[in-house]
């Protein structure tokens, strides 16, 4: 059986690298050249899925303290605008004379 690639943590746990603190959580995915595999092992359990051992690399999702990350965004595609369609007419009611109050009967058309 080939050495697994990636390794998942048992519990959480937090441990001291070249004098850093670490902090691992339950469940998290590692790759087996991480420093804290190869020094405490015994946090750590291959990682297995259906079928056999996951195989890839890990990527790391967000930047480390001073790290900036490269952004790969694709080109929006160039969608073909819709026609805009004309907003309705609100309705209005019938103009009254000036300084006439308005009724409940004019706005019917009584």
């Amino acid at each position: 059986m080939a050495k697994p690639e990636f390794f998942t943590v048992r519990e959480s746990f937090i441990g001291s690298l070249k004098d850093v603190e670490v902090e691992y959580h339950k469940g998290e995915v590692v790759p087996a050249d991480d420093p804290a595999v190869k020094k405490m092992p015994l946090h750590f359990e291959p990682l297995l899925v259906r079928g056999g051992e996951v195989r890839g690399e890990v990527e790391q999702a967000t930047a480390a303290p001073g790290e900036k990350r490269r952004l790969r965004r694709k080109p929006a595609a160039k969608a073909k605008a819709a026609p805009a369609k004309a907003a309705p007419e609100p309705e209005v009611a019938p103009e009254q004379p000036a300084g006439k109050p308005i009724s409940h009967a004019s706005l019917r058309g009584e």
